[in-house]
């Protein structure tokens, strides 16, 4: 198993690393900030990934606040039909987080 190193001054990276850190969750949200509202069904065939992929991806989101469900988590029955929008003022917050951390701003 690889072993990553991991900064004693870089803790306030790992959140928006954990949080972004997948190139089907970057898909994901490049493609519900171009198409608000879809569903995971949607996602899972504009991008041409399982929807199980998908789905896994987009609970994380969802759980880091970077997407938003609709109707929200607490309100979900089985088989409602759920659509999700980006939270662009979380990613903008992660975005600048990750770019402090690296010095960038």
């Amino acid at each position: 198993m690889p072993r990553y190193a991991t900064p004693t001054d870089g803790d306030g990276a790992q959140d928006p690393l954990a949080s972004l850190g997948s190139s089907v969750k970057v898909a994901a949200i490049r493609y519900l900030r171009e198409h608000r509202n879809s569903s995971i069904t949607a996602v899972s065939e504009a991008l041409g990934i399982g929807r199980t992929t998908v789905f896994e991806a987009i609970t994380q989101l969802e759980e880091a606040e970077i997407v938003i469900g609709v109707p929200l988590r607490e309100m979900r029955r089985q088989g409602t039909r759920t659509t999700f929008s980006v939270n662009d003022e979380r990613v903008v917050e992660l975005y600048i987080r990750l770019g402090q951390e690296l010095g960038e701003l």
